[in-house]
């Protein structure tokens, strides 16, 4: 089915080429030309978004920078914001209440580690885990 359908696709396609006396070869070689005529302008499109994605990791390393991490007990549990408040208290209650201060691998941290945060929530790959954390940060 789908072999007809592409035949009768092509078939008229070709004819246009017949009557305006192109022939396809030539045809493909001007695309071709085309595209690689293209590529210094589409790296320079492709730099101009990297620096805008640099713009906002560093943004993003301004306004969260630290907040993702938590203390979690044994069990991976986030513990109470209203038991333990910073890195300190976590660290001083840690040995009695077995407490672990954890920061996930992506974080606004740095830079580079904000450009895959940034990669990450664009492309959805874990939104629900930055959706869910955002939560903890309007404490």
């Amino acid at each position: 089915m789908f072999y007809f359908s592409f035949v009768s696709f092509v078939r008229p396609l070709l004819d246009v080429f017949h009557e305006l006396q192109l022939d396809v070869r030539d045809f493909a070689q001007v695309v071709v030309n085309a595209l690689i005529q293209a590529i210094p302008a589409i790296f320079n499109v492709l730099l101009v978004c990297l620096v805008f994605w640099l713009i906002f990791s560093i943004m993003g390393v301004n306004l969260f920078g630290g907040r993702f991490s938590s203390c979690v007990d044994e069990f991976g549990e986030t513990v109470s914001f209203n038991v333990v408040s910073s890195k300190n208290d976590c660290d001083i209650l840690g040995p009695l209440y077995n407490y672990t201060w954890f920061t996930p691998k992506v974080n606004f941290d740095n830079c580079l580690i904000a450009y895959l945060a940034l990669f990450q929530v664009v492309s959805e790959s874990t939104l629900f885990t930055y959706s869910t954390k955002q939560f903890c940060l309007l404490r």
